[in-house]
């Protein structure tokens, strides 16, 4: 399936993923602490990666005698790296720390849906602790699954999971060909998927041992995607590079997408498709005024494409989606719903 062939386009922030338990980018910060790492290497990096950023929002608490979430954190951090003269804080911050950081998000997140998987699809009476209505998770997760048909694109913000394992599920997705490129090395049936999903920020489960590669394989597809039947593993786990080959674009204002060619390859079939629609879904992404490389790819390609005139926007408050699709002469469609409320509603 060509993306230039795409109809409905959806958008995905992080409030499409919060019915699950996966937090917003205000509570990402209390997430990473609080789930569980079992790997003793891991744990040991996310007690430096911790300590570090504790010690550098002191430091700046300080000075601004105000509290920081981690977005703005490691915007800062960002800043100090590449502006060293602003010594507002004592201490280093450099790619190791993004690699280590990078490895403990994929690893809190990994270790979330694997607990999602066991209670709500293989339906697993475990003592592992998720603090979710598993129940109501598999509703809105078989309502999503349904509302969603052959050809359409989601264009996701989002590391976790969560919206391919639902596709999986329903067998409307395959990870050998679902993400917008093909595995190599993969030998399940290609073209299995009839939805794509385009994760502009990375996902937690690619191994890319360099930035200039494309991604070589799917971490633990056994884990996540049940019934899978990946080829072994080429690379052990947590031996090729501090983020375990996992490629992610971290919650900083500082995004260089230029950097890494699987994901300007993604970048560019999100262009593609968004030019192609014909109707616009955004669910659950605030659209942040300093996310300039997202604002500038929809502002460019939505402006582009003379037959959206509406939006549909799926989201408690409109936020500045308003203003923003203003300047390029659309309008909005808002529907003041969370998305699990909106899905469900749809699925009566």
């Amino acid at each position: 399936m060509s993306v230039t062939t795409a109809k409905r386009v959806f958008i995905l922030g992080a409030g499409a993923s919060r019915f699950a338990g996966y937090p917003l980018a205000i509570d990402l910060m209390a997430f990473l602490k609080a789930e569980a790492i079992l790997e003793s290497r891991t744990q040991q990096i996310a007690t430096e990666v911790f300590y570090k950023l504790h010690h550098a929002e002191l430091q700046l608490q300080r000075v601004t005698r105000k509290s920081w979430d981690l977005e703005t954190l490691l915007t800062h951090l960002d800043i100090y790296k590449t502006v060293g003269k602003l010594r507002i804080f004592t201490g280093d911050w450099c790619d190791v720390d993004r690699m280590k950081m990078s490895r403990v998000i994929a690893d809190r997140f990994q270790w979330h849906q694997y607990k999602l998987n066991s209670r709500v699809w293989r339906e697993k009476e475990s003592s592992l602790p998720i603090d979710v209505d598993q129940q109501r998770v598999k509703k809105i997760s078989d309502a999503w699954s349904n509302f969603l048909r052959a050809g359409d694109i989601i264009i996701s913000f989002n590391w976790d999971l969560l919206h391919e394992t639902i596709l999986w599920n329903a067998n409307k997705w395959c990870y050998v060909d679902g993400y917008g490129f093909r595995v190599p090395r993969a030998t399940e049936e290609a073209g299995r998927s009839i939805i794509k999903i385009l994760k502009l920020h990375g996902s937690v489960n690619w191994v890319q041992e360099e930035e200039t590669d494309w991604v070589t394989e799917i971490e633990f597809a056994r884990d996540f995607f049940v019934g899978s039947n990946p080829p072994p593993r080429e690379f052990p786990p947590h031996t090729t590079g501090m983020d375990s080959g996992r490629k992610l674009i971290l919650p900083t204002y500082l995004k260089d997408i230029s950097r890494n060619r699987a994901l300007l390859s993604i970048w560019r079939m999100a262009q593609e498709s968004l030019r192609a629609a014909s109707e616009i879904w955004v669910i659950g992404y605030s659209l942040n005024p300093a996310d300039h490389p997202a604002r500038l790819l929809l502002g460019t390609e939505l402006g582009r494409n003379e037959a959206i005139e509406t939006v549909h926007l799926i989201s408690p408050s409109v936020g500045g989606w308003l203003e923003f699709l203003a300047r390029i002469d659309k309008r909005v469609h808002h529907i003041p719903k969370p998305f699990e409320q909106w899905v469900l509603s749809e699925s009566v």
